[in-house]
């Protein structure tokens, strides 16, 4: 159940909520080590990929990699700096840009 999902998060800083228009917002800045919990509100999955094709798990191996069913989420930490410019690889013409900045001094 969802309430059990929920249970076994450990929060979340920024949300992406994925619809069939696309990603909203489609644009976030997060620091290093912090989560993305990203929600499909569409009526059909979501396969987060990078934009050369390959599954996205950030840093570590992660179930988050499955297609997301209408209603599900996962949380994903970003450790590496950069731009990382994700897809529904099921969908076309429809991503979000994480911009990971250096933790603040």
């Amino acid at each position: 159940s969802t309430i059990r999902e929920l249970a076994k998060t450990r929060g979340f800083d920024v949300l992406v909520s994925y619809t069939d228009t696309g990603f909203e917002p489609s644009d976030v800045a997060i620091t290093r080590g912090q989560v993305v919990r990203f929600t499909n509100n569409a009526t059909h999955n979501l396969r987060l990929e990078t934009q050369r094709g390959e599954k996205f798990c950030p840093d570590r191996p992660s179930p988050s990699c499955d297609d997301l069913a209408p209603q599900e989420f996962c949380e994903l930490m970003f450790e590496s700096f950069g731009t990382q410019c994700l897809k529904n690889a099921l969908r076309s013409g429809q991503s979000v840009n994480v911009n990971v900045k250096p933790q603040p001094e």
